[in-house]
């Protein structure tokens, strides 16, 4: 039997699709079907996952082959510089995160026609984007050089949970404060915003358990997102009583909601798509 026949194997037995294997790894799906087919081997720091991941020796699964240096593998000391940098990485996330709920507090107080008022408001958006450009595109490319030396399967998977709805909190709380504080004036409600917020931890809770992470995406983009809606094309009107309303709030939420559930749908159909691929 080839590397590869043991490869599908022991994929096959745990019920894993190339595309599941392939993110526990930190590969892409299309290394997994050339690895299946023969038509290359994984470097020894990916033998060593895949091991780890199918619970049996790097002997048994590599067949011989285990002391061979393949292209792609680390130098000495590759290790501890890998996860050094991915260290560095994650501090400085949590330094923007934690810059960018506090800037989005502070900015009301800046807010007019200055100059530091305007910085302050570009920054705060660009620490809110670099939030999901870190999670989404940053991380993932330098994560899996970690995850490949050494880390188990489970704990890898496991660490993307905890990091995928830390930033997704980061994110919503973000999006609160500026909605919340920042832009008080262009609608005045002060309880509104907590409740979406809410709904909103508690939705990306359950999808963290689920390792939802499209839907943890439409989580972080639908809070803000929907406020804009809500604000750009809210309608002024009078209640029974002669007040003045505006419905606002209603697009916000049925936005918010829409955003989730196109994250659901999107889910579900890449784990069909999983699933047939598998098969």
């Amino acid at each position: 039997m080839t590397l590869g026949s043991r490869i599908k194997a022991h994929r096959v037995r745990l019920g894993y699709s190339q595309e599941k294997m392939a993110e526990l790894v930190g590969i892409s799906r299309q290394a997994v079907t050339k690895w299946e087919a023969d038509q290359s081997i994984p470097c020894m720091e990916n033998l060593m996952t895949l091991a780890d991941l199918f619970g049996v020796s790097l002997g048994e699964l590599s067949g011989g082959i285990s002391g061979e240096k393949t292209e792609g593998t680390p130098e000495n000391g590759g290790k501890g510089y890998a996860k050094k940098r991915l260290l560095g990485l994650d501090l400085v996330f949590l330094l923007v995160s934690g810059f960018a709920i506090w800037n989005a507090i502070k900015i009301p107080a800046l807010i007019g026609y200055s100059v530091t008022g305007f910085l302050s408001v570009v920054i705060q958006a660009a620490a809110m984007l670099y939030i999901p450009l870190y999670l989404l595109w940053l991380r993932p490319r330098r994560g899996h050089k970690a995850a490949q030396k050494g880390v188990s399967a489970g704990k890898s998977a496991l660490l993307g949970k905890i990091l995928w709805l830390g930033t997704t909190a980061a994110v919503l709380l973000g999006s609160f404060f500026l909605c919340r504080f920042t832009f008080l004036d262009w609608h005045g409600s002060y309880q509104y915003p907590v409740f979406l917020l809410l709904i909103g931890l508690a939705a990306a809770a359950i999808a963290a358990i689920a390792d939802g992470r499209k839907v943890m995406i439409g989580i972080m983009l639908g809070y803000l997102g929907g406020f804009a809606v809500g604000i750009v094309f809210g309608v002024d009107g009078v209640d029974p009583g002669g007040g003045a309303t505006n419905n606002w709030w209603v697009l916000w939420t049925v936005s918010f909601a829409a955003s989730i559930l196109a994250g659901v749908i999107w889910e579900m159909i890449s784990r069909k798509g999983g699933l047939g691929r598998k098969r």
